[in-house]
């Protein structure tokens, strides 16, 4: 039992800091033998004979009752800097029940948009984005396709930049960039939400700059990533996480995800607070389905040259889907050997300090700025239980509990379909639905 107890807290250890370390050290190695192919110089929105070459980029952006930030799209895609006769853009509003269509119509009657070659698809009826994102490829004859939400605000380079690396490397079929949160968008109470979501995300983006470095980028920002179309397959229709399964296949065809830093993705609408938990947990869904239909990424096999994907999905991905279990049981087990060993009743103390902190973040954040447990106390329970490092714990421990909530519950559900439809012949809908941002009124 205590070996046992040692392996989980070495594999907890590994994924939160072993991993980023190693990752780190092994790819400042590999990169010392590599050159860049990062483009060194801008297109600068002048027309040159190298636009002859360019690859055709086909846009898709999937809406759904994005009436607040489809008119700051359209514009933004007007400063894309990117041949206009190599470049379409197709916005799907999938069965919106709000101005999204109009507004987008609006957007691209202006002045400056006239010139873009946008095409607004207005579907009534709700298909759900995994019917929208298969209607869209079977659509699309340009050489690379780009998806990107709604919401996201690109660099004026992005188009120049992917294009340059599917250019230069043949052997490149995905390209990301650097995933940010305008916070300066947000009013007082999201910016609170969103200060944990955007220390994730920037170190979400060092890692993955990291395992670019080896290869294969560990899912991409479904803000906006680009693929060659003939890498893109269509996707089951009850897929939840999208954006991981279209580029991580790609990847297990033998290609190259890869992330420029250089490539801003400006995220304009956050995940409220009390709706970033219900995110989380479809997330976490997606996370234990992609590792199920993944799997084959666990195994190398004879090739060597794949070795380093499968250690960075089974290292990154794999562990964090099981985590919270390993979690779990590390902590009933130290907690029966906390009375026969200092090393274990210190294990045991570390982990309750931990979710000690977390839970008295959470309740000093929901009472901050109110008579309610704190009182006068309020700015002194502030600086003890609501600091940057307990806002982190709090965070990362908050993920680990959706991370469970979510994959026992597609892990039950599939069980529940599995048998509705070997016993009963019951076939259930398989579709997966985005976590709707509800805009409150001021």
């Amino acid at each position: 039992m205590a070996l046992f107890t040692i392996i989980l807290f070495v594999l907890v250890v590994y994924h939160h800091i072993g991993y980023p370390v190693l990752l780190k050290l092994i790819a400042r190695y590999k990169s010392k033998k590599q050159t860049s192919v990062t483009a060194e110089y801008t297109r600068g929105f002048k027309c040159d004979k190298q636009d002859e070459t360019l690859p055709s980029i086909h846009i898709i952006v999937p809406a759904f009752n994005e009436e607040a930030v489809i008119h700051q799209k359209v514009d933004s895609m007007g400063w894309l800097d990117y041949p206009d006769d190599k470049l379409s853009i197709s916005i799907y509003c999938d069965g919106c029940n709000d101005e999204t269509v109009k507004r987008a119509v609006k957007s691209q009657s202006l002045f400056h948009n006239r010139d873009l070659d946008i095409r607004i698809v207005n579907i009534k009826e709700n298909k759900g984005k995994v019917s929208i994102i298969n209607r869209a490829i079977k659509e699309s004859y340009a050489d690379l396709i780009v998806f990107s939400d709604a919401s996201a605000v690109l660099s004026s380079d992005t188009l120049w930049r992917s294009a340059q690396h599917f250019m230069r490397d043949p052997e490149v079929v995905v390209v990301t960039g650097d995933y940010s949160l305008l916070t300066s968008a947000f009013n007082s109470d999201t910016n609170i939400g969103s200060e944990g979501e955007s220390a994730y995300w920037q170190y979400q983006n060092n890692v993955r700059s990291l395992e670019s470095k080896l290869g294969a980028v560990m899912g991409v920002a479904g803000a906006y990533y680009a693929i060659r179309r003939e890498f893109c397959g269509l996707l089951e229709a009850d897929t939840i996480n999208d954006d991981f399964i279209i580029p991580m296949r790609a990847v297990a065809l033998g290609g190259k995800a890869i992330f420029d830093a250089e490539i801003k993705i400006l995220e304009t609408e956050a995940t409220p607070l009390e709706q970033d938990a219900q995110r989380r947990i479809r997330i976490s869904q997606g996370n234990m389905q992609q590792l199920i239909r993944l799997k084959s990424l666990l195994f190398p096999g004879f090739d060597l040259s794949r070795f380093w994907v499968s250690w960075m999905f089974t290292s990154g991905k794999c562990l964090r889907v099981i985590m919270p279990y390993l979690l779990i049981t590390l902590f009933i087990l130290s907690a029966i050997l906390a009375f026969k060993s200092y090393f274990f009743a210190f294990l045991f103390i570390g982990q309750v300090s931990a979710y000690g902190l977390a839970m008295l973040n959470k309740l000093v954040s929901a009472t901050n700025g109110t008579a309610g447990i704190g009182g006068v106390f309020n700015k002194p329970l502030d600086k003890l239980f609501n600091n940057k490092i307990a806002r982190l714990v709090s965070y990362l421990c908050q993920g680990h509990l959706m991370g469970l909530i979510g994959s026992a519950s597609y892990l039950l559900n599939t069980v529940n379909q599995y048998f509705k439809l070997r016993f009963f012949g019951i076939e259930t809908e398989k579709r997966w639905h985005k976590v709707e941002i509800k805009k409150t009124e001021e």
